[in-house]
């Protein structure tokens, strides 16, 4: 296993392209682990606004990052290209290759990067926690994921509560510091690897999660570099060792407190009679000086305590806007918490939580006090409820347009970011400037990725589009709409004379699912991204219609697009669909 350890090389992927855009900041670590910040998310971010700003490859097919030409690209397909037969469209539904086992990502920098030395940093962990085990088995632990220097001894006083308990499951949830989710993602892999060896990741469980739960997608890039979740690992690995146990790892972004609410529901109903233990990995209030953050930390533990999403978040609010210098958040895993406490409610009657240790950064030897992270172990008991299916109750479970999936603005919003879009152009195009825009619906402050197209007597004059939901929806079409007309490299900038000939057309994005059959595809409604290492390429759906193409060629299109060869889907590639809307 050490041999297959050394032998591991990651893959380079889009994830380091992308800036963050979770419920917190990244969760900047202090000391050591600046150098593993600086490999993971400054130097990836410097370079993201050439990922992000990218052609819609109607009809002009150019890689990722952009590498245009001084002349337009001719397009690589012809719309004359003839189908594949049914036959090979069926037997290539499916998408070999993919990557089984999701490398370490953060060993060697946030805790020992050899086996036999990190076995030994767990026990040594483990030997020095105060908390004991009771005689219940506990429903779910709170743990903090910064680099072990900092917050290992507290980690190992929740895990200390698990010692000689027996789980099949383990399902663990932390938030996305480096991609944004929407919602919660699971990845595809097959296991996790650490030093000390593979856990295996329970697919099965993640895809029955996802059929219950909307919230829930495929995201292999929320976990390609994510630390809070492999952090974790090495202490399960060696305190359940004698168990044979699979992970079910979830990661989340900024989630409402009904949708926390409702994945919470979603886990207890997955996991109800199982020997299953729920995992939420969130560090506390990150930067404040010393005392601030104990102050506030102990008011937010406090409300912990009532197990009460609202009393969790009127509290996070109340610290958020108290002028505390510094405090960025109060609990950078802030839907992963109140999920795993709304699941652990759900499956133990009279759950109460206990606090088993708090310490921040600036307890360690030679910690800066001037600006701290805070950390917390606790434990969920509560006696086993009988009931083995959870009903929602009141619950809503969210639209496809609040999870995010299928975007779906009213017509008034429609009309308005139309409107925004072409004051846009004609601004950039005329003055040169980015214009001030009165916003009125409240739909167009949601966070969207969106494409602008725009065309001259029928054929395509610029188009470029942001993927992620980085900003709300106006600032990112009006991004969007000055790079197309002044910044796309196929063309030379919009002219004023030209602005009057101009058709606009804006194409709102959902977000990326990752799938694993081309099954999941329904062409006129998907658009694509393919993602393999720093090649990326995205094709809206519309092209797909344009160009009357079957599954296979609309996803070899997009390889191509990526500026790889067709065939990289079956060569292990990450295909990504998305819902789109398009307004003209």
């Amino acid at each position: 296993m050490a041999e297959e350890y050394k032998k591991c090389v990651r893959r380079t992927s889009f994830i380091e392209t992308i800036p963050n855009w979770t419920c917190s900041k990244p969760s900047r670590p202090i000391g050591a682990e600046v150098a593993c910040l600086r490999r993971y998310f400054i130097a990836p971010l410097a370079a993201c606004i050439l990922f992000l700003l990218i052609g819609c490859g109607t009809r002009q097919i150019t890689s990722l990052p952009i590498q245009q030409l001084d002349e337009p690209a001719k397009p690589t397909m012809s719309k004359s290209k003839k189908a594949l037969p049914k036959a090979q469209t069926e037997a290539e539904d499916d998408l070999p290759g993919r990557p089984e086992v999701r490398p370490p990502a953060v060993s060697g920098v946030w805790y020992p990067n050899d086996p036999e030395e990190l076995k030994r940093a767990v026990h040594n962990y483990l030997a020095s926690a105060k908390a004991q085990r009771k005689g219940e088995m506990p429903a779910a632990l709170i743990v903090p994921h910064a680099g072990w220097k900092f917050c290992g001894h507290i980690a190992a006083e929740a895990y200390k509560v698990i010692e000689g308990f027996d789980f099949d499951t383990v399902v663990l949830v932390g938030p996305s510091h480096y991609f944004p989710v929407q919602g919660a993602a699971v990845p595809t892999a097959k296991a996790f690897l650490t030093p000390i060896g593979k856990v295996e990741v329970d697919i099965e469980l993640a895809e029955k999660l996802i059929k219950q739960c909307r919230l829930v997608y495929r995201n292999s890039l929320a976990h390609d570099r994510e630390h809070c979740i492999e952090s974790q690992l090495p202490f399960l690995q060696v305190i359940l060792s004698k168990t044979s146990w699979k992970l079910l790892p979830i990661t989340t972004g900024e989630m409402s407190a009904e949708q926390c609410k409702v994945l919470g529901i979603a886990l207890a109903n997955l996991i109800a009679g199982k020997r299953a233990l729920l995992i939420a990995s969130s560090d506390m209030s990150h930067y404040p000086k010393y005392e601030d953050a104990k102050q506030a930390d102990e008011e937010m533990l406090k409300a912990m305590e009532t197990l009460s999403t609202d009393k969790i978040l009127a509290t996070n609010e109340r610290l958020l806007r108290s002028r505390i210098r510094n405090l960025e958040c109060t609990l950078c895993g802030m839907s992963a918490v109140l999920s795993v406490i709304e699941a652990a409610k759900a499956l133990r009657t009279s759950a109460r939580l206990e606090i088993l240790r708090y310490a921040n950064s600036g307890d360690v030897p030679n910690g800066d006090k001037s600006k701290v992270v805070g950390y917390v172990a606790a434990c969920i008991y509560g006696k086993p409820s009988e009931t083995r299916s959870i009903s929602l109750g009141r619950l809503r479970e969210p639209s496809l347009h609040e999870a995010y999936i299928r975007p779906q603005l009213s017509d008034m919003a429609c009309k308005e970011l139309l409107r925004i879009v072409k004051i846009a152009v004609r601004s950039a195009v005329k003055d040169g400037k980015k214009p001030i825009v009165q916003v009125n619906s409240r739909e167009l402050l949601e966070p969207w990725g969106v494409f602008v197209t725009l065309k001259k007597d029928g054929e395509l004059r610029g188009c470029i589009g942001i993927i992620e939901p980085i900003k709300p929806l106006w600032e990112n079409a009006i991004d969007a709409a000055i790079s197309a007309a002044l910044h796309d490299r196929r063309f030379t900038p919009v002219k004023f004379d030209e602005l009057d000939k101009l058709d606009v057309e804006v194409t709102v994005l959902g977000r990326l699912e990752e799938i694993v059959s081309l099954r999941e595809i329904e062409l006129g409604r998907h658009g694509l991204v393919v993602i393999d290492g720093e090649h990326s390429g995205l094709l809206l759906p519309q092209v797909a219609a344009e160009f009357k193409w079957n599954r296979v060629q609309f996803v070899e299109a997009t390889c191509e697009k990526a500026g790889l060869s067709k065939d990289a889907w079956k060569e292990g590639a990450f295909v990504f669909r998305f819902d789109a809307q398009v307004i003209k």
